[in-house]
């Protein structure tokens, strides 16, 4: 059987029941399962035409998914055409009857084996509006069962509304939900009602393509699910190519994003190196004019030197001589007063040096200060003045514990995840929980193939688990081995003390499963479920199991299933989903923690820093004003100093001579005068010209010593020295450079750096081979150094930030590249195997279609295997032989029609002779005898009853008159439609002629079809 049949599963259709539905009434039509059933019927004409059969067919196809409705595409609209409209049945339109907004398609399906207990009903509701098609299912019989016509359209909206449990399945959805991977359907319609397309039970199969007829073939023979399986991997692997294209596209917005981020840095470098080597310029420069002022200073200092020393040594002279002669004058007790005079010096000398020392410890704690609030600048600007510093750190210690306890919580989520995805898994491979385990274990280990875990094998019908459930709740972790492995299992499984190993009876653990009272089982567990059932009693209120010999009791209510692979399956899937919704959520709060943690690191440095920086304030303002305090009195120090120094002079002066004569000493003042005035005129010229050269303003711009402008004027490399002019250029057009990286497009500078730029330009129009006051350079270099110093952290960062970035993307692109080259492996193994399967599964059909065909026939086959989204195309070109001793002509050579038609049909039943596994379909074949001559009739009609009863395949076909007296020689079920009047809006009852050999088929539906009908 096909691995995924879905909820119908292998069960046949035996009735069928419309409502609204074009003029058919809701009596319900019973269908012989596996055998050709010829459908006919009387027009108002007298023929078959008008009869209302293609209605009937064609709703049967939409209740079985045909594909050429195209339901998955469309949502079934063409299916709206399906209901009844008072135009199409000729009613009078002054009786104003409404169309029928929506109708109903029933059906009860059932398996040949068990009729009673697999029967399942199926409702589709098809509406005029959107959405058209829907479908729900319900076990057992749920039909509309009233009296009268009227009543039973009536009765259909509740019965529809009684299946809200199960449902709706959207029209997409439809055919796989309830039929699985093969098509349950196909269909040959004479319909306006979909559109019309090429199809191999049509006269129009010639112009199909070969690859057309190749998909159809496949579809037939039941190996659709293979390419389907092949496309879902290939989907894989090209959402993984798909992912790393993007990613690849991703990474080169990303580095084109990136690049121009490193552009603007790298401009900004640049800009750096040219203020840099216009500051260089400049510097040596001004180096080179401070050498040359500072060489005429010299030479005046010099000059002037020699005339203060001659103007000192005149002003000595007269000073000595008023001095004298005073002292002579004046002079008596000269000894003591040489003492007291040096006394009074080193006080003074002491207090000038207590003082200053006392200065310099204070300068010092200004500049110690001064570096540590400079330091503290960048945190500090960031704090408003609250928090405090202490309240930041208890938010940051509360916010370390937060992330913390976060991580701590995605941690467990993620353990929680690994475990549901292992438990899917396990559940998947029929190894759930420890029974599975240890089933795989004994497999492994023990070498007991047949080892199975007791709940995978075992099914439940809804309406049974009341019954079961409690019956086997003890047995859950159960292992049930073949009988002859019963002690190795139990040996194997001693260290596994309480495990349940259950010996199968010799039935065995595979094959065809038993069914018992709603629950499916392998039959070699039949003892065991006998036993249960004889043993546990199931009572009501509550619901339970009673085991009256030990007067004990399980109590059921179960809220999901305990055994069956798809319930522990669906059971593992929903524990899956709630741990990843969990691990997301943990992954969120984890986020809103790191983020929180780095906002209390950031406000913690803000508060500290601030209070910090209050605090230097404070001192420095305290340092201020003791050296404001200090200044004064150091300055009166020096002045008694210097007074005292004088006094000590003067008297040791007059002390080392005395009683000169004051006449000489009066006259060597005289004459000291006259000297002394004229040394002084010359002095002053010297300091006149002295004052006059930018000594100060050219060492303010080179900002060091003497020694380091001879140094900077060293020529570069042992050339000559640079010429001003040149060093000037230089320094402008450097800076000129640096400015310009600040241009917007369009040219532009913000307003401060305009003022720098003409300051350049002011700069660079000074004259350099003048001694002259300069230009400053720092007029115009300074904002774009402050600028460029500005964005110095923020270019470190982001090239680091980049440069790690584009390792990380890297190492992800690898990643990638690495899984997109396994998928490609992985899917070309699965295609090798998909080719070999389906190519064989096409020969099965050709072997059959040689066979059925008179002369003989082949099919051609090529496959093409696909390339990215597109399909896999298998070409298949049918060829026969249209005489005994004829070669073999292709499908698309001209021949004639009714052969044609003949052998597309032969070719539709090879395909399903070539496929054993699918149960229940259903071939519908409208005006089956259009070109079909007499002998080629009957040929096709008894192919079709062979094909039918050995393959159990459901074949309806339309017999016009002529057809039809042939078709009861081989049909197993005649079904007749009438439609007495063109007057009449509605058929009279279908009626069904038949003989069915399964009698439990006949009592499911007897009832039922008797129901409501006042005529036989």
């Amino acid at each position: 059987m096909h691995a995924d049949c879905g909820i119908v599963d292998d069960r046949q259709l035996v009735a069928v029941q419309t409502f609204d539905i074009s003029r058919l009434t809701t009596h319900p039509v019973v269908i012989r399962p596996g055998t050709f059933i010829a459908v006919s019927g009387a027009g108002p004409k007298g023929d078959s035409n008008g009869s209302g059969k293609t209605s009937f067919l064609a709703a049967v196809s939409v209740l079985l998914a045909d594909p050429q409705w195209n339901l998955a595409a469309n949502g079934g609209k063409h299916a709206a055409g399906l209901l009844f409209r008072p135009d199409a049945a000729g009613l009078d339109p002054s009786l104003r009857v409404t169309p029928a907004p929506h109708g109903y398609i029933a059906a009860v399906f059932a398996n040949p084996s068990n009729v009673r207990d697999s029967a399942l009903t199926v409702w589709v509701r098809i509406a005029a509006n959107a959405p058209y098609v829907q479908a729900r299912w319900v076990p057992g019989l749920h039909v509309a069962t009233a009296d009268s016509d009227d009543e039973r359209a009536r009765q259909a909206d509740d019965l529809w509304q009684a299946l809200r449990q199960q449902g709706p399945i959207s029209a997409r959805e439809m055919a796989r939900t309830l039929f699985g991977d093969a098509p349950r359907c196909l269909s040959y319609l004479d319909t306006v009602l979909r559109p019309s397309i090429p199809s191999l039970l049509s006269q129009e199969m010639t112009r199909m393509s070969p690859r057309e007829i190749g998909g159809a073939l496949i579809a037939l023979a039941g190996q659709a699910d293979q390419l389907a399986d092949e496309n879902r991997e290939r989907n894989k692997l090209l959402e993984l190519q798909g992912e790393l294209s993007k990613a690849e596209h991703d990474a080169a917005v990303a580095r084109a994003d990136e690049d121009a981020q490193l552009s603007a840095i790298t401009a900004r470098e640049d800009a750096r190196t040219l203020l840099h080597d216009a500051t260089t310029a400049w510097t040596r420069l001004a180096a080179q004019q401070y050498l040359t002022a500072l060489a005429r200073d010299a030479q005046l200092a010099i000059t002037i030197t020699e005339r203060q020393e001659i103007l000192e040594e005149q002003q000595a002279g007269t000073t000595a001589a008023e001095t004298e002669l005073k002292r002579l004058r004046a002079m008596t007790d000269l000894a003591e007063r040489e003492k007291q005079a040096r006394r009074v010096l080193d006080d003074a000398g002491q207090t000038r040096d207590a003082l200053k020392n006392e200065r310099t410890a204070i300068t010092v704690r200004q500049d110690l200060l001064i570096k540590e609030r400079n330091a503290l600048l960048n945190d500090a600007s960031r704090w408003k003045g609250a928090p405090t510093a202490e309240q930041a750190k208890i938010d940051l210690d509360a916010a370390v514990v937060s992330k913390a306890g976060a991580r701590a919580v995605r941690d467990a989520a993620d353990a929680q995840v690994t475990a549901a995805e292992l438990a899917v898994v396990d559940a998947r491979a029929g190894c759930s929980g420890l029974a599975g385990r240890l089933a795989g274990r004994l497999r492994t280990e023990a070498g007991i193939a047949g080892a199975v875990a007791l709940a995978d094998v075992l099914d439940v019908d809804t309406e049974a688990r009341d019954v079961w459930e409690p019956r086997l709740h003890a047995f859950r972790d159960a292992i049930a081995v073949p009988e002859e492995h019963a002690a190795a299992a139990r040996l194997a499984l001693r260290d596994e003390p309480g495990t349940q190993v259950i010996a199968a009876s010799p039935a065995g653990l595979t094959g065809p499963r038993a069914a018992m009272d709603g629950i499916h089982y392998p039959p070699g567990l039949q003892p065991l479920i006998s036993g249960l059932a004889r043993r546990l009693t199931v009572r009501p209120d509550p619901a339970r199991a009673d085991d009256d010999a030990l007067g004990a009791s399980v109590l059921g209510g179960f809220s999901d299933p305990i055994v069956g692979r798809d319930a522990l399956v669906q059971q593992a899937e929903r524990d899956l989903m709630a741990a990843q919704e969990s691990r997301e959520q943990a992954a969120g709060a984890l986020q809103t923690a790191a983020a929180k943690l780095t906002l209390a690191e950031d406000q913690d440095r803000a508060a500290r820093a601030g209070e910090r920086v209050a605090a230097i304030k404070a001192e420095l303002g305290t340092c201020a004003d003791q050296i404001a305090e200090l200044d004064p009195r150091i300055g009166t120090a020096e002045q008694t100093f210097d007074a005292a120094q004088v006094a000590l002079t003067q008297a040791s002066s007059l002390r080392s001579s005395h009683d000169t004569s004051v006449e000489l000493a009066a006259l060597r003042l005289k004459g000291a005068r006259a000297l002394e005035s004229d040394a002084s005129a010359k002095l002053g010229q010297a300091h006149t010209e002295r004052a006059g050269l930018p000594v100060e303003a050219w060492h303010r711009e080179i900002g060091g010593s003497q020694e380091d402008a001879e140094r900077l004027c060293m020529p570069p490399s042992g050339g000559p020295p640079q010429r001003p002019q040149a060093l000037l250029r230089q320094a402008a057009e450097g800076l000129l450079g640096a400015i310009n990286v600040f241009r917007t497009d369009g040219g532009f500078l913000a307003a401060d750096l305009a003022n720098a730029d003409r300051a350049r330009r002011e700069f660079a129009e000074q004259q350099a081979d003048r001694l002259a006051e300069p230009v400053p350079f720092e007029l115009a270099a300074t904002l774009v150094r402050e600028r460029l110093r500005g964005f110095a952290e923020y270019d470190s960062t982001t090239r680091a930030r980049i440069e790690e970035v584009r390792e990380r993307r890297e190492h992800a692109l690898g990643q990638l590249r690495v899984d997109v080259a396994a998928g490609s492996t992985a899917l070309v193994k699965v295609q090798d195997m998909i080719e070999h399967t389906v190519d064989a599964a096409l020969r099965r059909v050709s072997g059959a279609f040689d066979r059925t065909a008179e002369f003989g026939a082949a099919l051609d086959v090529s496959s093409t295997r696909p390339d990215g989204v597109a399909p896999w195309h298998w070409e298949v070109t049918p060829r026969w032989r249209r005489s005994p001793g004829g070669g073999l002509v292709s499908y698309k050579e001209n021949a004639n029609s009714a052969q044609v038609k003949v052998l597309a049909i032969q070719l539709v039943l090879a395909a399903l002779l070539a496929d054993a596994r699918t149960t229940g379909r259903v071939l519908i074949l409208d005006e089956l005898g259009n070109s079909l001559g007499d002998v080629n009739r009957r040929d096709v009609l008894e192919s079709l009853q062979k094909v039918a009863e050995q393959q159990q395949v459901t074949i309806l076909g339309t017999c016009q008159d002529s057809v039809l007296a042939d078709a009861a020689d081989f049909c197993g079920e005649l079904i007749w439609f009438t439609h007495a009047a063109a007057t009449d809006a509605y058929n009279q009852p279908t009626r069904v002629w038949g003989h069915d050999s399964l009698g439990e088929r006949v009592e499911l539906t007897a009832d039922w079809l008797r129901a409501g009908r006042d005529h036989v």
